[in-house]
């Protein structure tokens, strides 16, 4: 007898009597990242007590994670909740965003003064089954770097060529701006008698006018026309271009109108250019026949 109320008496330390407050169940099970849901039902009389949920296998030593408010409103606190349903007289836990760790023993509990009550539901967590869409990500991704790196590739390829490409047709133009430069500063040095010179093969006409020796312009003007009556001969002179732009002046004399014309090859005598001063001396050259 002393025996069986040394037994009764430590139930009732531990929580326990003989007709069981609170019942719940002995283990649930959840899936990592998911939800899981626990109802504990107790007996009438303790509908405005205070329910708790705590972690721990001992007893005494659990943490109470969440505690309802005497009322039936729900408690939230972190990843649990506890919502109390007086008129059924059930409360129930829910733990979301479940982890591998979260496996462990727990207590669902009612507080009162002395011990509370209390019955143990061991949790466990099982993994998360692997979706088609992750198993496929996977290479998905892969590709996508493969991708990338191709891009890459090719980058490093072009643009060297590119800046190749573009540093030649810097220095063609550099050149070709140089040659331009050169002809024309070649082209602005040339002297004004090089630039005036004429051609070799070019042949220089001239008219020349017959005086006879001892007669005034105007008296030659008369013969001159006397002469063209009697069909005096007509003198053609080809004159051609000198090496350089110097021009040699001539007089030309025939004696009579019978006299047959001299013909001499001149060379320059002096270099005078056209439109020089007057200040510069003319040279002349009488041609006669002896």
């Amino acid at each position: 007898m002393p025996l069986l109320t040394l037994y009764l008496l430590l139930f009732w330390l531990s929580g326990y009597s003989i007709v069981t407050q609170i019942t719940g169940p002995t283990t649930v099970n959840g899936l990592e990242r998911g939800s899981l849901t626990v109802q504990c039902v107790y007996r009438s009389g303790w509908e405005t007590y205070l329910k708790w949920w705590c972690r721990g296998a001992i007893w005494r030593d659990c943490k109470i994670l969440v505690k309802t408010s005497g009322s039936e409103q729900e408690v939230k606190r972190d990843r649990v909740s506890i919502k109390d349903n007086q008129k059924n007289r059930t409360f129930t836990v829910t733990m979301e965003d479940l982890m591998k760790t979260d496996a462990d023993t727990y207590w669902c509990g009612i507080e009162k003064t002395g011990n509370d009550l209390g019955v143990t539901v061991q949790v466990t967590i099982d993994p998360a089954p692997v979706t088609q869409e992750e198993t496929s990500s996977s290479p998905t991704l892969t590709g996508h770097h493969l991708d990338n790196r191709h891009k890459l590739l090719k980058l490093s390829v072009l643009l060297p060529l590119i800046f190749t490409i573009l540093l030649l047709l810097l220095v063609a133009a550099s050149l070709l701006a140089w040659r331009m430069m050169k002809y024309q500063q070649k082209a602005a040095g040339m002297s004004p008698e090089q630039v005036l010179q004429p051609l070799e093969g070019d042949l220089c006409y001239a008219d020349l006018t017959l005086q006879l020796a001892g007669t005034s312009p105007q008296k030659a003007t008369t013969k001159l026309s006397s002469a063209q009556v009697d069909q005096v001969e007509v003198e053609y002179v080809t004159m051609a271009s000198l090496p350089k732009e110097d021009i040699s002046y001539a007089s030309l004399t025939l004696g009579a109108e019978d006299q047959e014309p001299t013909y001499c090859n001149m060379g320059h005598l002096s270099s005078h250019l056209p439109g020089r001063g007057p200040e510069e001396p003319t040279e002349y050259s009488t041609i006669s026949r002896p």
